[in-house]
């Protein structure tokens, strides 16, 4: 999963920012335990703008962006 990879990313490289997207709602994807709370996350479908206003929300470390 996307949680896996952040999670690998992270042991490599405490500190690294992660954002996941999916098409599912994020209260469903919190439900099935796949976000951790430290990973943000950017629903499918999203219009580019909203993609790069998230990207850089999460670069500069906004909680939760």
């Amino acid at each position: 999963t996307g949680n896996v990879l952040a999670e690998k990313a992270r042991a490599l490289r405490p500190g690294v920012r992660c954002l996941l997207m999916s098409g599912y709602a994020g209260d469903v994807i919190g439900r099935r335990g796949v976000m951790d709370g430290r990973t943000d996350f950017i629903q499918k479908p999203f219009k580019p703008e909203a993609l790069i206003r998230k990207v850089r929300a999460v670069l500069d470390g906004l909680e939760n962006a």
